[in-house]
């Protein structure tokens, strides 16, 4: 992944036909969230996780089965 290359803005469902936040998420982060094994062992050190309606694990598992529009949906993003 080029560091300088310029993060264009998320947008949200209904901006554009076909868009795949998930595809988005793998492309800026360089890390292909599709092998996640659902440990838990993001949520386990993070000190927000039970201010969170979805927690990491449960985020990529909708990324994973493409709900963009219930992964955007959450409080944390309705509020941003």
């Amino acid at each position: 992944m080029n560091a300088n290359a310029p993060l264009s803005p998320l947008r949200l469902p209904g901006q554009k036909t076909g868009f795949d936040i998930g595809a988005e998420v793998i492309r800026r982060s360089g890390v292909d969230f599709n092998t996640c094994l659902h440990c838990r062992g993001c949520a386990s050190d993070c000190p927000f996780v039970d201010a969170m309606e979805y927690h990491p694990h449960g985020f990529i598992r909708l990324l994973q089965f493409k709900q963009t529009e219930q992964a955007l949906s959450c409080a944390c993003c309705r509020n941003s």
